[in-house]
């Protein structure tokens, strides 16, 4: 008997970075080569970045950074600014490299405090898809903050049911909450799976960095930064990313947080 051709998975890159936009005081400029070179050398197909500075455009800034063998395409959350901080829903941006898929459909929805979700679709020539969420979840500390949070994950599970089927979803992001709050538990009930627990790293620490700027928290590190999976993707490996402090300072990052960054194949659901 003649044996079943298998659908070979397709692979993409993804990663996640909270940039930092704090102007007072936030180091960008010296920041910034930091950025740019460690964007190249992890050149995720996709990356959702969280706190963009868009009254200087560092979206776009980025990408263009980024060179022809990248190209990335800027798909913001809000292509209105808020006149004032703070800026939450405007900062929220998805970068996706050119040759990643076709781009199917990019929705978005407002969430509580000034938060939002967007998604993207990502089709191959071969029928595989993929949605890829990205979002920046509420603050505070304590009950407030894990009932605000439970909340926007409860909405966030909603607006992907609404969205078009595909093979697999990336929920990414800083979600401000640890990996045993309610937020959190919510998601993973509904089938969301860690990347990094699923490399075998467990719940690395992603904020504070080791930053040393203005306001900046200087305490222990704390996992609140995820790249999420659901669906038929299989993780192949994970890690922290944009985690090289400058050769000539220990104490200048590219942010007040470290990215993720996970490699995964998609099959046919």
């Amino acid at each position: 008997m003649a044996g079943v051709a298998r659908a070979t998975p397709r692979q993409i890159r993804l990663a996640t970075i909270n940039l930092l936009y704090y102007p007072q005081g936030d180091r960008w400029q010296e920041r910034r080569p930091l950025v740019e070179t460690q964007l190249r050398s992890v050149a995720p197909d996709v990356i959702g970045l969280q706190e963009v500075n868009r009254s200087i455009d560092q979206d776009y800034a980025l990408a263009a950074s980024a060179g022809p063998q990248l190209e990335y395409r800027v798909f913001r959350a809000s292509e209105a600014i808020r006149d004032r901080y703070p800026r939450h829903w405007d900062g929220v941006v998805l970068l996706v490299r050119r040759g990643t898929g076709e781009v199917t459909f990019h929705e978005t929805r407002r969430l509580t405090y000034l938060r939002v979700i967007q998604a993207i679709g990502i089709r191959w020539p071969d029928g595989k898809t993929l949605t890829i969420a990205n979002t920046h979840l509420h603050h505070p500390d304590g009950p407030p903050g894990y009932v605000a949070r439970l909340r926007q994950a409860r909405t966030i599970l909603a607006f992907l049911e609404v969205l078009p089927s595909t093979d697999a979803t990336v929920l990414g992001g800083d979600l401000n909450g640890l990996p045993d709050e309610p937020s959190l538990t919510s998601l993973f009930a509904a089938g969301f799976r860690s990347a990094t627990r699923e490399a075998g790293l467990g719940d690395p620490g992603t904020f504070g960095s080791g930053l040393v700027a203005p306001t900046i928290y200087r305490g222990p590190r704390l996992c609140i930064d995820y790249l999420l999976v659901r669906g038929s993707a299989r993780v192949v490996s994970a890690g922290l990313a944009f985690d090289q402090p400058a050769a000539d300072d220990a104490g200048l990052y590219p942010s007040d947080h470290l990215g993720l960054v996970a490699d995964l194949e998609v099959s046919a659901g």
